[in-house]
């Protein structure tokens, strides 16, 4: 329940168009009773041919003759124990002397309980009487004397009254969507900004499948299931009451009999929905594996088709989309049980009042062995309206029983959405930050140990061990090793995308877990080796490289960095030049390209701290060569962190120093030449890489 609780306060901004849309909902109900009750006259008219003035005369006449008869019985008891009423006193009058208490004290036992059985019969044949003379003087005038005519009056009223119905079930369903939308749009805003507040490598823990489910799959479960709750699932019970007070004012202690079925009903259902939300876990997470599938399937089409291992792909779809069937299947059959087991509850709940009723209507008794069940013999129209009540109930019922299931994935769906919500990110902004100047002295990694987070079972070495480094500002540092060996790690750290496990990074001597995570951030800018574009422009793709800081960037500054960067070289060329729209990912453009857009974003940041990971190793020689060009000019003035597991010529002509990780620990560091002589791992790398740029 703790769900629709944080639920009910995205739903509370909007609360108005939900009582709304609950009112119309309320008018269904007692169209729908309304509806019911005319059955009443119906069989008056159309099964017993009595015109219901007759009838309501003879009722008058009848209500009249036992109210005096209960009256007289009341008198003639009292005054056998000495307690003379006055000959004008009327039925409210004998009610309170009656219930006076030196009255009481007067009278035995048994006279007490014939005196409160009298009392009730007064009461009910007085109610009875007030009520069809009402009716015999507003509502009789007005009908026809030809049964017929009456007839079609009272089907023209059943008519009506059906399409008031429907009218108010489509306004009540309208609003209830537009709250249910509202609401879902809320939690989706509230979902992305928390997700932009998340750590990269919270979201690679996480998984793109896994987030796409909650996006989609779990926010239409949600908005479906708010429609639903706020429509059929107030709508029925309101229907199932309205009947159920028509039936109690026919007669409460039969229908009281009804009442004894809730909570066995109640049990039931507690007891499908437990069984229910288990199965529905285990299937929200089958259909993000499948998600899972389909990404690697389409992220990889070209290696898949070009290798030919379609066959491999097709049997692990099948496996997971068979995985998923067996437990879908387990909500299929809990789903397929709600509803029988409504339906035979109700049944026996109905049957429970309708086999004692249709004894005292037969047998003309209104007692059931010590039991009195009504204070007058009951006739066949009043069982008629009674079981017409009792379907009009069961009817309801059985509807919402088929609701449960979409009801407890409603409830599933939200509480994976709230857990994502409350996934913390480990990167938390202190709550004093210290300001972080301009960089200008020196970036310290002290004492740096880092492991990945692990899963449970798993027993991960650390990626980096105890390292220790220093950048002067404005120097360009390469930081080679072969793969596995930290490189990413270690500069990741620098803008917080994770924290040291031990150990601490300095800039300018200030800890950066002291910093807000957004102002170290805005000094910092990223080139990596796998590009990806927005679906924009490239001068909009340019423009996200300006800090939080600075003003919307000018279209000089975007033109200036487009150059700079060798953008306009090939953006002159496009129909629309920088404002040509670049789609998904950039992927009608060349990889040198779309890392010439980056290199331009980068620029206009105008940052302190470069970082670049391979900027080069996967572009065409001319952009590796106008990016070189273009870095060896920007680099003048910025700590730069270039990132590369070889090391070419063609990269010294900008770094001025080198550092050699290997296995998350420093074996190395200094000029090209020194390494050059002295470390063996850097030797195989600068080698390799000559070796390969001369084949």
């Amino acid at each position: 329940m703790r769900e629709w609780s944080r639920l009910a306060r995205y739903v509370k901004p909007y609360w108005k168009l939900l009582a709304f849309a609950i009112s119309f909902g309320g008018v269904v109900a007692l169209l729908w009773g309304g509806a019911l009750l005319l059955t009443y006259p119906v069989i008056k008219v159309f099964l017993e041919g009595e015109h219901l003035g007759s009838y309501i005369q003879n009722e008058i006449e009848t209500s009249s003759k036992k109210l005096e008869e209960s009256r007289n019985e009341l008198h003639q008891l009292l005054h056998r124990h000495g307690m003379a009423l006055e000959p004008e006193v009327g039925p409210a009058a004998i009610s309170l002397q009656a219930s006076h208490p030196s009255t009481v004290k007067t009278l035995p036992l048994s006279a007490t309980r014939e005196q409160a059985r009298l009392q009730k019969e007064i009461d009910t044949w007085a109610r009875r009487l007030y009520l069809m003379t009402w009716l015999n003087q507003r509502v009789v005038p007005w009908l026809p004397d030809d049964p017929f005519r009456l007839l079609l009056g009272l089907m023209g009223i059943l008519v009506a009254a059906t399409f008031l119905k429907g009218a108010a079930t489509v306004i009540q369903d309208l609003y209830v969507g537009k709250v249910a939308e509202l609401t879902v749009m809320d939690l989706r805003k509230d979902l992305y900004r928390h997700l932009l507040k998340s750590d990269p490598l919270e979201v690679a823990a996480t998984g793109t499948p896994r987030y796409m489910a909650t996006f989609m799959n779990d926010t239409q479960q949600l908005t479906q299931g708010l429609m639903l709750a706020g429509g059929e699932v107030i709508r029925e019970p309101l229907k199932a009451i309205t009947c159920l007070s028509a039936a109690l004012m026919i007669n409460f202690r039969l229908t009281f009999v009804l009442l004894l079925f809730v909570p066995i009903a109640g049990t039931m259902f507690y007891l499908l929905s437990r069984r229910l939300k288990r199965a529905m876990h285990r299937t929200l997470d089958a259909m993000s594996r499948i998600y899972q599938q389909l990404e690697e399937t389409f992220s990889l089409s070209r290696i898949v088709i070009a290798f030919g291992t379609q066959r491999d792909h097709r049997a692990r779809f099948r496996r997971e989309n068979r995985a998923y069937f067996r437990k879908a299947l387990q909500i299929v059959r809990i789903d397929a049980l709600s509803s029988p087991v409504a339906e035979n509850l109700g049944m026996m709940a109905v049957m429970a009042v309708l086999i004692p009723a249709g004894y005292l209507v037969l047998e003309g008794q209104t007692f059931i062995g010590p039991i009195q069940f009504t204070e007058t013999p009951m006739n066949f129209t009043d069982l008629s309206v009674l079981y017409t009540l009792m379907a009009g109930t069961l009817d309801p019922i059985r509807k919402f029983s088929r609701y449960v299931t979409r009801i407890r994935q409603t409830g599933t769906a939200a509480e994976r959405i709230f857990k994502a919500l409350d996934q913390q990110p480990s990167i938390i902004p202190p709550a004093n930050p210290v300001p972080l100047p301009r960089h200008a002295e020196a970036i310290r990694f002290e004492g740096i140990t880092f492991t990945y987070p692990q899963a449970e079972g798993e027993n991960r070495r650390p990626v980096l061990v105890n390292l220790d480094l220093t950048i002067h500002a404005g120097e360009a540092v390469a930081i080679v090793g072969t793969n596995g060996s930290g490189k990413s790690t270690l500069v990741n750290l620098l803008p917080r995308f994770a924290d040291p496990e031990k150990g601490r990074i300095l800039i300018d001597g200030i800890d950066l877990r002291d910093v807000k995570p957004r102002d170290l951030r805005d000094q910092i800018a990223i080139v990596s080796q796998e590009t990806m574009l927005f679906d924009d422009t490239i001068a909009g793709n340019i423009r996200n490289g300006a800090s939080t800081e600075q003003e919307s960037p000018t279209r000089e500054a975007i033109e200036s960095a487009a150059a700079r960067s060798s953008v306009l070289e090939f953006a002159n060329k496009l129909p629309d030049g920088l404002e040509t729209g670049l789609g998904s990912g950039g992927r009608e453009l060349s990889g040198g390209q779309r890392q010439r857009i980056a290199l331009a974003r980068a620029m206009l940041r105008n940052p302190s701290i470069l970082i670049l990971d391979e900027p080069t190793s996967a572009i065409d020689a001319h952009s590796e060569q106008a990016i070189q060009k273009a870095l060896a000019e920007f680099t003048k003035g910025r700590t730069t962190l270039l990132i590369t597991h070889a090391m070419s010529p063609s990269l010294l002509s900008f770094i001025s120093r080198i550092v050699v990780l290997d296995q998350g620990r420093l074996i190395a560091d200094g000029q090209h030449h020194e390494l050059l002589a002295t470390c063996p791992i850097y030797q195989r790398l600068f080698h390799s890489e000559t070796l390969q740029a001369a084949a």
